[in-house]
């Protein structure tokens, strides 16, 4: 695929095999479970700096931001994922 391409990371997916997907969908959870666990502790550590040092409340809302978006994205592909696979074995049927 073409780098400068808006569609490259569906591009180079689509040209992986299987050994190689695996190896990104595994280290993908493993990152997302990795964020998942640090930034409630970094987000515990801002507002605590904030209410010792009054350093401002935009930390704490990027990173709350950022965690639910994060969130959302895992549970909605989560949810689409296994609609598409419901769908997909009743139409086999």
């Amino acid at each position: 695929g073409d780098p400068s391409s808006p569609k490259f990371q569906e591009q180079w997916l689509d040209s992986c095999d299987e050994a190689e997907k695996e190896v990104i969908y595994r280290s993908a959870y493993k990152a997302y479970m990795t964020v998942n666990r640090t930034i409630p502790v970094i987000l515990i550590l801002v507002m605590l700096a904030n209410l010792y040092f009054d350093t401002g409340m935009l930390a704490v809302i990027v990173l709350a931001v950022i965690w639910m978006l994060a969130q959302f994205t895992y549970t909605g592909n989560c949810v689409k994922m296994k609609k598409n696979s419901l769908l997909f074995q009743k139409n086999r049927v």
